[in-house]
């Protein structure tokens, strides 16, 4: 991916996304772009999932790719248990349907390691989160964007050996185990994300020996903040820099690269267009830091 210019205010920031959109999807596609910012453009994971990220002095090479995989498989499903056991009150107190899938999102939510990686649908919330994190105040940031129904038209076409054909964006439910192909041989997507939620690729020795990149998925949102960040996930299977390594990424994945000069600039228009600290974190800590924010504390 070409390195370019970076933008200096929200303007330049929108035109500039236009054109990328115009890169990565088609006149008759679904127009859905997700959107991620990331306040350092050079850093050595992008596009990785915390359980990932943890480990990123081991992902440079096919080798230790595997083993950072298998690193997170055997603790991947003692941390999913605690978390299942501890969660159960709140669900029940929240009225949250309770399954494997909605506990799995509120992992990710509260920031434990998980294979989840947030987008949303947000254009300018993604600028937003890409320019407020003070640990990268010397850095360019980046805002990545992605076509889900292209990227996962490819994915599942490649995982299904050509059966599937199109580019749905799944929202994934079911936990038990079924047949992955079907009486009619059709892929069962409800087995194929099972299967990717429980990291259950080697059940069937043909699978394990599949290259599982990720996937895009709609979650339910589970409260206020997830519906105010337009919350939406690729869930990584064991392909661990799956979304940057998978074939033809000019198809489906563009950045937009944001002048480290101009982050408070940015900042400030972005709070003029109603989008600050307080509608992405809409509670009282959040308010707290968008009051600070604009007299400048």
């Amino acid at each position: 991916m070409n390195e370019e210019k970076s933008v200096k205010t929200v303007s330049e920031f929108i035109d500039l996304m236009h054109e990328k959109i115009a890169n990565i999807s088609t006149p008759n596609e679904i127009k859905n772009i997700w959107f991620r910012g990331e306040g350092n453009n050079n850093f050595l994971t992008p596009l990785v999932p915390k359980a990932f990220r943890q480990r990123e002095g081991h992902l440079n090479n096919k080798l230790t790719k595997t083993t950072v995989f298998e690193d997170v498989l055997n603790i991947e499903g003692s941390l999913k248990s605690s978390f299942f056991r501890e969660a159960e009150m709140f669900l029940n107190k929240n009225g949250i349907n309770n399954n494997d899938w909605n506990k799995y999102f509120l992992m990710q939510h509260y920031g434990m390691q998980t294979r989840l990686l947030d987008w949303t649908e947000s254009a300018l919330i993604a600028l937003y989160f890409s320019i407020s994190d003070n640990h990268f105040v010397e850095n360019d940031s980046v805002v990545w964007l992605l076509s889900p129904h292209n990227y996962n038209k490819l994915v599942l076409n490649q995982l299904s050996n050509g059966i599937v054909q199109t580019g749905s964006i799944y929202f994934p439910q079911r936990a038990t185990r079924i047949e992955l192909i079907d009486e009619k041989g059709k892929l069962n997507l409800d087995e194929l994300f099972r299967m990717y939620l429980n990291l259950d690729f080697e059940h069937n020795h043909e699978s394990y020996e599949k290259e599982f990149y990720p996937l895009a998925i709609y979650p339910y949102h589970l409260d206020e903040r997830m519906r105010n960040q337009k919350s939406c996930f690729t869930i990584f299977g064991n392909e661990v820099n799956g979304i940057l390594d998978f074939k033809d990424n000019h198809k489906y994945l563009a950045k937009i690269i944001i002048d480290k000069n101009s982050k408070l600039k940015i900042r400030k228009e972005l709070e003029l267009l109603g989008v600050s600290e307080r509608d992405v974190y809409p509670d009282l800590s959040g308010i707290s830091r968008s009051i600070e924010n604009k007299y400048n504390f």
